[in-house]
């Protein structure tokens, strides 16, 4: 695990996740862009994604459980 993405991540989008009551479960950084995965551990439960471009250290896209083009791992920061 890498601490200063973990760090960013949760920095960047737990507000967003909180709001959304999920926690942040994983991101994952292409390019210039993190990916980061949110979910809550509930029956059923639920898994969705948001892109924040580093430059800006803005969301700029969501994406649902599956619809992501990147793969984050849970409990993975990359």
């Amino acid at each position: 695990m890498d601490k200063s993405i973990y760090d960013l991540a949760h920095n960047l989008t737990e507000k967003y996740f909180n709001d959304c009551m999920m926690s942040v479960m994983g991101a994952k950084v292409v390019d210039n862009c993190m990916y980061v995965k949110g979910g809550d551990n509930g029956f059923p439960h639920t898994r969705a994604h948001v892109k924040v471009d580093l430059t800006t250290n803005e969301i700029v896209e969501h994406y649902g459980a599956r619809d992501c083009p990147v793969l984050v791992t849970e409990e993975t920061y990359e």
